[in-house]
């Protein structure tokens, strides 16, 4: 069996727990609360001014964070698929 690549950052922590920082946790509760709805660039950039950076953080440890809506000004939609209610 081939083991999934995984797609963004991977740091693991020293004990090899999953840990995740301030504004990753921060980004992640947000797109957990707006569900279907989404998150803007500009709400992200309001947590975290590298918001990609701990985007790709977030898609490192699994979580999968896609580009949804490209908006002409860059206020792009990013959206959580979260396969938990599934």
């Amino acid at each position: 069996k081939k083991k999934k690549k995984t797609v963004g950052t991977q740091r693991p922590s020293p004990d090899g727990a999953e840990r995740l920082s301030a504004q990753c946790r921060k980004i992640l509760e947000l797109f957990q609360s707006r569900g279907k709805q989404g998150v803007r660039t500009s709400e992200l950039a309001e947590i975290a001014r590298r918001y990609g950076g701990r985007i790709s953080e977030l898609r490192g440890m699994g979580h999968d964070i896609y580009l949804s809506e490209r908006s002409s000004d860059g206020n792009n939609l990013y959206m959580l698929n979260d396969k938990s209610g599934e």
